[in-house]
């Protein structure tokens, strides 16, 4: 799967790690996608909405992501997320037809990116995080004269705090 197992841009293949690149690359992002599909089926499973067989049947084709087949249906019908739906529903005889049921591609999306930026930020090093409140137990306030002697800002403008 060259080029697809690895996120590239001018700026990761500077500066972003192996791991980084791993982590927002299309192979990992389908991947999510699955592990969404899979976690929407078995909460459906234990509510009856479809059959504990089906459910396990998306788990165990859960990391087969086939992006070269996904890639070829995306060409006709325009959309990845439902590119990847068939993808993966022609993996699994028994739950296919169940992927997505009740979904929108948001729901599908966005909880994979928060995944991913949860990655991401386990690799950042401990002291390079952003906390809300530094072990302070709030944000601190910037002074007055650090934000608006600034070119360009008001004098009255709205402070910003520092994390």
């Amino acid at each position: 799967m060259a080029g697809f197992d690895t996120y590239l841009s001018p700026l990761t293949w500077r500066y972003g790690s192996d791991e980084m690149r791993r982590i927002w690359s299309q192979v990992h992002q389908r991947r999510l996608w699955r592990r969404v599909w899979v976690a929407l089926a078995e909460a459906q499973a234990e509510m009856g909405l479809v059959t504990l067989a089906q459910a396990a049947d998306l788990r165990a084709h859960a990391d087969e992501v086939n992006l070269e087949r996904s890639l070829q249906i995306e060409a006709e019908i325009k959309h990845d997320v439902v590119s990847e739906i068939r993808a993966f529903a022609e993996q699994c005889p028994v739950g296919g037809g169940i992927i997505h049921l009740g979904a929108t591609s948001m729901d599908v999306r966005d909880n994979a990116t928060a995944l991913q930026a949860r990655d991401a930020l386990d690799l950042l090093p401990a002291n390079d995080r952003v906390s809300p409140d530094n072990g302070t137990g709030g944000c601190q306030e910037v002074r007055r004269d650090e934000w608006s002697n600034r070119p360009g800002v008001p004098r009255d403008a709205p402070r910003r705090l520092r994390p």
